[in-house]
């Protein structure tokens, strides 16, 4: 197995109406240097900034569920010459619900719940960006 080169991606989650975007440096240990949310209609745009403000971001992964063909397409024609890489998307939602859960501080009636029971303030699409950027540094970990 070789060793993984350290990277800084661009990792997205695409949805029909709003999507998720994070950038990840790793793999190890993976940093996560910014993240949020956007609407789904201007992320083209969003992406150009963000490749803007990190210049070292050598490949922008994007989850392959929904409106990830369309989003893709778009990309490829908006971003020349920047890599892009479709991973598996399956389940991140629910990872991703549950680490939001467990990392943002919580309005107080919502602390008192049980763990299972609170549900997140915002929307956490860029928290199943991270989830997918730390899937392609696994993988790419896996590779001989």
């Amino acid at each position: 197995m070789r060793k993984p080169v350290p990277a800084t991606i661009l990792a997205v989650d695409p949805g029909r109406s709003k999507s998720g975007i994070a950038v990840v440096s790793g793999p190890h240990p993976i940093q996560v240097l910014q993240h949020s949310v956007v609407e789904s209609s201007s992320l083209t745009d969003a992406l150009q900034s963000v490749l803007q403000q990190h210049p070292q971001i050598m490949s922008v992964v994007m989850g392959n569920g929904t409106g990830s063909e369309k989003l893709a397409s778009a990309v490829r024609e908006q971003l020349i010459g920047v890599d892009l890489v479709l991973v598996d998307e399956h389940g991140t939602s629910e990872q991703a619900r549950a680490r939001f859960v467990a990392e943002e501080p919580l309005p107080l009636l919502q602390r008192l719940l049980p763990r299972g029971l609170r549900s997140p303030d915002r929307p956490y699409d860029d928290y199943v960006a991270i989830i997918l950027a730390e899937r392609y540094f696994e993988a790419m970990a896996q590779l001989p």
